[in-house]
């Protein structure tokens, strides 16, 4: 019994989640680690089975299960894999798998320690983001020269033939087609540098409904063209936050933008702000909501993608990037939800600046 109590007691004191499972997927010896996992008492995950603990099964994995593996062929695994609770959070997980076989060379049990490696991947994710940040700088710090130059001359050169013809001259819309492809690319190598390269922020406390309200008038041409009425709903009350004002309105005429193509038959824009307080963090809450096509299910994870867009040729695809990158610098976060035909909405939550 002390034996048992000793080796209890070694497992517990593991960092690595350690269980035994018997040829019928019990789980016979298991660590403290398991038990805080699945938010269990230890005594309450011995003897229950593992997909039962793991998965809130009441079967056995059908497909690509390692356990079944070891079992079947006897030999040592090593796997890294996502693992998906039943909750529906996921981790990544390194889990090896040594059998334990008897005299005859049967697998009578499986040992398993899992390793959780989500945090070593989130960082690994990190420096594979930034190296190809940096790259991404230099190409486009070269592109914005190397472009930049010949697009100057070209644009010199159309808008010099357009003083010199008619507007009714057949050729006129063909050239203002050219005029425009150039001010599209000039576009593209702009955003392009500031998604690569963002500037250095430049903070000051604003109260947030005067930020959105002074944004507002800057698309006032575009939401009339559009037939788009805005309605706000800002509360009575200030929302201070710190922030770089430039920035900040980049990112709401980004989104606003998006909104606007998604409604060309014209509709309603909702922006709301709240303050939230999530368990005893308060912070803002932003909506940005419109009536337009809406998104499909493929397509709402890769939004925020840096040159993902769905309009076609009018997008560069950064826009979303380069505002998911100013709000998460500013400390916040953003989502989106949406659902085909009935719209988008934009969720922004921001750290707010409580003011005495």
């Amino acid at each position: 019994m002390q034996d048992f109590l000793n080796i209890q007691k070694l497992l517990d004191s593991l960092e690595e989640i350690v269980m035994v499972v018997d040829t019928d997927y019990r789980i016979i010896v298991a660590n403290k680690r398991l038990a805080e996992m699945v938010g269990m008492p230890l005594k309450d995950v011995l003897d229950k089975y593992c997909y039962e603990i793991s998965h809130n099964r009441n079967s056995t994995c059908v497909n690509n299960c390692p356990l079944q593996e070891v079992f079947k062929n006897g030999i040592y695994q090593k796997v890294t894999h996502i693992h998906t609770f039943w909750d529906g959070t996921e981790r990544y997980e390194e889990i090896a798998f040594t059998p334990i076989k008897d005299k005859d060379g049967q697998v009578i049990q499986v040992v398993e320690i899992i390793r959780d490696m989500t945090e070593s991947k989130k960082i690994e994710k990190q420096l594979i983001h930034s190296e190809k940040l940096a790259c991404m700088g230099e190409i486009a710090a070269n592109l914005s020269h190397e472009i930049n130059n010949p697009l100057g001359i070209i644009s010199g050169f159309v808008q010099r033939v357009l003083s010199k013809i008619k507007q009714d001259d057949e050729i006129y819309e063909e050239i203002k087609i050219v005029e425009q492809e150039c001010l599209r690319c000039n576009r593209i190598v702009r955003d392009l540098l500031n998604f690569a390269r963002p500037g250095h922020l430049q903070k000051n406390i604003c109260d947030l409904r005067d930020v959105i309200s002074s944004t507002i008038p800057l698309l006032g041409y575009k939401l009339k063209e559009r037939k788009v009425h805005v309605l706000e709903n800002f509360g009575e009350a200030p929302l201070y936050i710190k922030i770089d004002l430039n920035q900040f309105q980049q990112v709401l005429v980004n989104i606003f933008l998006n909104a606007l193509h998604a409604m060309p038959e014209g509709g309603n824009l909702y922006i709301g702000l709240k303050l939230n307080d999530d368990s005893g963090k308060k912070k803002i809450e932003l909506l940005i909501q419109d009536e337009g096509s809406g998104i499909s299910p493929v397509y709402i994870d890769k939004i925020f993608d840096p040159f993902f867009s769905t309009k076609a040729e009018e997008g560069t695809g950064l826009g979303l990037s380069l505002a998911k990158r100013i709000i998460e610098a500013h400390g916040g976060k953003i989502f989106a939800k949406s659902e085909l035909g009935k719209g988008t909405t934009i969720i922004i939550h921001l750290p707010v600046i409580e003011m005495d």
